[in-house]
């Protein structure tokens, strides 16, 4: 079955496309989807960008690897011209956390340690009075 898919003519193209959305770190966060790309973010499409690029600077070919729109709903597909291979893609953004508190309770987690569970003694004492 074939689907319509929307490309960049090569990745020189999407590099220079990308490049306001990629200067304004805001909008790679929180941005809208581009509808003439499926759906996509910007920072789908400059995470896309960034798979092809290293592999082809590695294989030592310019536009070996390329993306392209998913018709299927993911965050595009990495698409190898040398073995007429592809690859859907689903990316996650982490956010960093913001707050002490955030922080704080990563660190008690990674220390492994059930003493957040307990109470403090403050708590304690309320409850013994």
């Amino acid at each position: 079955m074939k689907y319509q898919i929307t490309r960049f003519k090569s990745l020189e193209a999407a590099l220079k496309e990308l490049e306001p959305f990629i200067r304004n770190g805001e909008h790679l966060e929180t941005g809208k989807p581009f509808k003439r790309f499926g759906g996509l973010r910007s920072r789908e499409l400059l995470a896309n960008w960034l798979l092809c690029a290293v592999v082809n600077y590695d294989s030592r070919a310019a536009d070996r690897l390329t993306f392209t729109s998913d018709p299927l709903g993911g965050d595009g597909i990495i698409y190898d011209s040398e073995k007429d291979a592809s690859w859907p893609t689903e990316h996650v953004l982490v956010s960093a956390a913001r707050t002490r508190a955030a922080v704080a309770v990563e660190a008690q987690i990674l220390k492994g340690g059930r003493k957040a569970e307990q109470p403090t003694p403050q708590a304690r004492r309320s409850w013994c009075s």
